[in-house]
This record gives C-alpha cells, structure tokens and sequence, in this order.
C-alpha cells in the first residue's frame, strides 16, 4: 500500500506488518506513523481488490494490479491472497522489487522467516539502497535470536540514512542482547536524540544501565518513558525491580501495581515481586494474595508445595480480624495522596513503627531504627520482620551476635523462611562459625531443594574452610539448576584452579565468557591460570580483554605486565606496572615486580622499586633478598648482608636458608 509523507507529501510503497513500521521519508526523512490495524475490515480495501481485479480481467499480465490487490489483501488480513497476488506479480516481473518486498512482509506476518529473510535479500538485490529492506530483514534475524546479522543490516540501514532513528534504536536492542552495553547505550542515546519522543528507546536504554549497575540513570529513563506514554506497563516494571532491589518497598509496588491495573492478567512475575515487596514491609496479607495470583497465572510452576507453604506461613502471621476485612477486597489497592485523604496515625500499630523503622535505617540512623523496630516487636511479639529488620540494623552497627539473637526469633516464627535462614547462614560465616553456617545453607537446602542460591552459598562455605570436593558438588548443582548464572562458573572454576584441575577451571571460565562477554572477571581469572601452566601468550591476551572492559583495575596491568616479563618483553613489562602503580600507588607487589623487571637490565631503578615495596610492606622478604642479591652485584655487601639476615629472619623456614647462610658468610669475608 501507499503511504504519504505528512511533511512534504512523497510517498513510499510498504504494507503494514505486525511490527508496525511505516518507514522513512526518503526526501525529508520524516518518519511515517504505522497505519491503521491490520485486522480492520476496511470496505474501502474490499472496493479497491474489486477494482484490481477488474483491472486484471482486462490485463491478465498487469504486474502492477497483482500487487495492488495483494497489498489490499495484506491490509484485511487475507495473507494467503496477498502472498499468491504477489507471487503473481514477480513470476510476471522477476525484476520487480516492490513485490518481492511486500511479499516478504507477509511472510514475516504470518511467522514465515526464512521465507521472508529470502524475499528481503531479493529486494536489497535488486535495490542495495533500499533501507526499509535491511530494516526489515534485521527485524526477522533478531526473531530467530541471529543478532551479528541483525546488528549488520541495521548498520547498512543507518549507512543508507544516518538520521533514521529507529535503525539505531532496533541497533541497540540488538547489541544489548549480546551484552555489547556501551554500544547499546551510545545507539539508543543517538535514536533518542534523533527521536526524542521514542518511548521504547528510554525504555530499552535503561535496562542498559541497570545491567551495568547504573541503577540512577535506568531510574530517570525509566521514568521519562513514563512520562511520555503514562501506559507503558514495561517501563513501570523494570522500575519496580529497581526500587524492590534498593529497598524502596513502597515505591516498587506503586510501581508494579500500576504495571498491573494496565494488564492484571499478563504477566505472574509482576504479582510475584509485588508480593516479595509486600513482604518486605511487613503487608503479609496481601503478599500471600499476590502469590495466590502467581500461580493462578502460572499453572505449571514447578514447585507449587512450596509455594502453598509460603502462603500457608504468610497468612498465619495475620490475625483473623484482617485475614476477613481482606477478604472483601477483590484487589489490593495502594493508598494514592491524590486520591484519598490522609488516614490517621495510629502510634501503637506495630506496622507503623516497623516502617519508620526501616526509613531510619534507610537513612543510616541505625540506633532510631532500632528504637522502633523495638517498639513493633514490644506491641507484636509475632512480627517476624520487625525482628528480621532489627536484626540488620544491629548487624549494620557491627553487633553480630545481636542480629543473629534476632534472626533466630524470626526463624522460630516463621522456620520456612529460606531469606532469613540464608542471611543467618551469611552472619554466622561473617564471624567464622561455618558449622552454623552450613547448618543453616543446609536447612534451606532441605526445604527448597530447586532452589540454586542455598547451594552456591554453602559450596562458598566448603570453600573457605578447604572441603573442595563439596564445594564442587554444591556449585555444580547450583549449575544444573541455573545454568545461565554465568558466577557459578567463575566459582566453581575457582574450585578447580585451587584444586589444580587447571583444565577445568579453564572451561568454566571460558563458559563463563560465553554467557556474559562483558564481566571482566573471567577473562582476568583464565588469564591467570594460563599464566600459572607457562601459557603466556594466552594469558597476555586475556589481561588485556579484562583490562578494555575494566581498565581501572591495577592487579590486571600488574599481572599483564609479569606476563610480558615471562616472555621477555621487559620494556611493556615495566609499562603495564608502571601503569599498575599509578592507578594504585600502595600496591607493594607491583613495585616488587617492577624491581624484578629492571633488575634483568642491571639497572638501579630496581632497588628504588625494592625499597618502596618494603617502606609498604615491611615483612615483604622476597623483596629483602632481591635487594640484597643486587646490593652484591654492585659491590654494597654491608647493605647486601643486612637484607639476606632480615630475609631469614622473616622466613625462618625457607627452603634456601643453608644456601643464604653460606652466602652471608661469604660476603663478612669480603669485608
């Protein structure tokens, strides 16, 4: 169908597709709004097959007609005549782009894919500057998940119109997709700049920085895709989850509320957060009803027990007085200052000193916080998150032992409570009770046993105590249930790399990278082993991946730079730990290894470097006998045998005391 520019009236053949995209102008560049719904039954379009096919009565081999009727039956959702009128147009015309290009949209409209990325290759054939085209086509590789392709014809898009905001918009999802953020960010910026009123570039540039931990700036694009479409339930949900990951209860289910007055019936997950935040501010009740919800709209859950016990355990912690005023309410409603009127303080509920109690330690004011989580447990003896959140204000104050009192309370009132057992399992391994601590992992284990957190919890507690063989039993379970969390790899190869199963740790690593290319951290511990089995080359490549995506780290210019000492590099040796110091200047162990690196060149930087690492680090003993053996070489053998002396005395024990004893004696002779 025809589509006219309302700025300056050229016009573009393109039907409409299930995506909605009209195209650009080609003169002004004016993006065309989508048209009408394809479902609509518009007589108009009925009137005009009518007409085409007349025409075609007349001229059984006028191509032009056969894709004017095709396009009039794509418009009232005859896909099967569109797709023969068109196919009729081509066997006429071979050569006719515009047939070959809507056919490819009905294709694409009717889930035919490869189909349509056939037909779209034909048009960019036929017509290498046809932009909508790579549009399309980029559009049908980010359905079948192939983004490198999608990522290319978007960029031949905006080769073809560097102004076309939507290719840069449909380029960022794209890179984000592949975990490429920075791209994303700098392609949804540019499509909003070019588009300020594109609502899903705010939205999509915001999950950007969220996955990046620019959790202020998601919050404000969140916020602005809001403020242009009040409808977008997206935007609602994803700042929700910011605000229930930063503890700001109430605004999260604001937030999620909203996203479900827009579509109650869409989504299980928006009642499944609303729930935890309802939870986490004391409103049992109706965290229980958002969980009912949950599985409602998730009957296939494949734990529904536990999650019964979960209700079971919310609504006994309710009083029958409000499990029935609850009960007359269909839906949960949040009190809205605009809308209602301000209801009474009531200064004896507990739930209200409970929430000013949270605020207070919110704000850092631990001990009021303490005051009145007090205060709601001295009116409700069974407010087990009054006691939970006492428990963290204690522990934020340095009191473990106090937050454990706490959690222990909580626990009794509630012993399935997996959050609280974890966190008590966490503090007890904070103050070196790993017994208690595993004791703990474990009973969470036992209530929930699909859950992978419990596990990867108590595999890091084997760990620290040196049960290896557990440890990789714990992770590799976790990894079974979750084997898109991309951490347990990196701990469980950690496993591997302190078992000396350097292979392993390697796979995981490397596996890790796979699921996120954008963590530095498994580049730089694959790095690290490659250079502990002599693999230098690969261990020189992988610093230098982690340090383009986290160049203020200075352990990875120290370790890229032994790594260009062991392959005899010393010039980038002693660059990369130049670097290391600057951006760390206490770091005792670069200037140790940039000592050795100008030693290999006699050169007396190397005793400077030495020195500096000592004046750090005064127990530092490799960096005392360095000093001493270079002293020697240059004749200082005073200095050279005070250093050797304060070696052994540092290391007693060492394995070349006889041989520095006998050096040391030596040197007195020389005197």
């Amino acid at each position: 169908m025809v589509i006219q520019c309302r700025k300056c009236n050229d016009r573009l053949d393109i039907p409409y597709n299930k995506v909605g995209i009209g195209g650009a102008c080609p003169k002004c560049h004016t993006i065309f709004e989508p048209p009408a719904p394809k479902n609509a039954i518009n007589h108009q379009y009925i009137n005009k097959i009518a007409e085409y096919s007349k025409a075609i009565e007349i001229n059984s081999v006028d191509f032009e007609s056969f894709l004017n009727r095709g396009n009039a039956y794509f418009r009232i959702g005859e896909f099967e005549n569109a797709k023969m009128d068109y196919t009729k147009a081509i066997a006429l015309n071979p050569q006719f782009t515009k047939a070959y290009f809507n056919r490819g949209a009905v294709y694409y409209t009717t889930n035919e894919l490869e189909k349509a990325i056939q037909d779209y290759t034909k048009t960019i054939a036929l017509n290498p500057k046809h932009e909508q085209a790579f549009i399309n086509r980029g559009l049908v590789y980010t359905d079948i998940n192939d983004n490198c392709n999608a990522i290319s014809d978007f960029t031949h898009a905006i080769v073809l119109n560097p102004i076309y905001s939507k290719a840069y918009y449909r380029r960022g999802v794209s890179y984000l997709k592949i975990n490429e953020v920075d791209k994303a960010i700098n392609d949804l910026s540019k499509a909003i700049e070019l588009d300020p009123g594109n609502v899903d570039a705010y939205s999509s540039r915001g999950l950007s920085y969220d996955s990046i931990g620019n959790t202020c700036k998601a919050v404000q694009d969140y916020t602005k895709a809001i403020e242009l479409d009040p409808s977008h339930e997206k935007a609602y949900v994803f700042r929700g989850d910011i605000y229930n990951k930063q503890g700001e209860y109430d605004k999260a289910i604001l937030d999620l509320t909203k996203a479900i007055e827009l579509n109650p019936d869409r989504d299980d997950a928006y009642y499944w957060n609303r729930g935890a935040a309802y939870n986490m501010i004391g409103d049992f009740l109706n965290a229980a009803r958002d969980l009912q919800k949950y599985l409602q709209l998730n009957p296939n859950e494949e734990n529904p027990e536990q999650i019964l016990r979960l209700i079971q355990t919310l609504e006994n912690k309710c009083d029958e007085n409000t499990i029935a005023k609850h009960k007359q309410i269909d839906e949960p409603t949040i009190p809205n200052n605009q809308n209602h009127p301000k209801s009474e303080i009531n200064t004896e509920d507990a739930n209200f000193h409970n929430k000013r109690g949270c605020y207070y330690s919110s704000i850092g004011n631990f001990d009021k916080g303490i005051l009145h989580f007090s205060k709601a447990i001295e009116l409700d003896q069974n407010h087990t998150q009054a006691y939970v959140n006492r428990g963290d204000a204690y522990g934020n104050k340095g009191n473990y032992l106090k937050k454990i009192d706490d959690y222990t309370k909580a626990i009794e009132l509630w012993p399935e409570d997996p959050l609280t057992l974890m966190n008590r399992g966490g503090t007890y391994e904070g103050i070196g009770d790993f017994d208690n601590a595993i004791c703990d992992y474990t009973k969470t284990i036992k209530l929930y046993p699909d859950f992978s957190i419990p596990y990867e919890v108590r595999g890091a507690a084997y760990n620290k105590i040196g049960l290896r063989e557990k440890a990789l039993d714990d992770l590799t379970t976790a990894i079974k249930l979750d084997p898109q969390n991309y951490q347990l790899y990196i701990s469980r190869g950690n496993t591997y790399e302190k078992l000396d199963d350097f292979d392993k740790a390697i796979c995981d690593y490397t596996k890790s990278i796979e699921l996120n290319p954008t963590s530095s951290m498994p580049y730089r511990l694959r790095g690290i082993v490659y250079h502990k089995i002599g693999y230098y080359i690969e261990a020189k490549a992988d610093l230098t991946a982690a340090i383009k995506l986290d160049p203020k780290y200075a352990n990875d210019f120290l370790k890229r730079g032994i790594a260009f000492r062991d392959i005899g590099n010393y010039n980038e040796s002693i660059r990369n730990l130049t670097k290391a110091i600057e951006i760390n200047p206490n770091n005792a162990q670069a200037y140790y290894e940039r000592g050795l690196a100008y030693s290999i060149n006699k050169d007396n930087k190397a005793i400077k470097d030495w020195s500096k690492a000592i004046e750090l680090n005064p127990n530092f003993s490799n960096a005392y006998v360095f000093r001493g053996i270079f002293y020697e070489i240059s004749g200082d053998y005073n200095m050279a045998i005070k250093d050797k002396v304060k070696y052994l005395q540092l290391n007693p024990n060492a394995e070349d005391r006889e041989k520095v004893l006998k050096n040391i004696e030596n040197l007195k002779k020389k005197l």
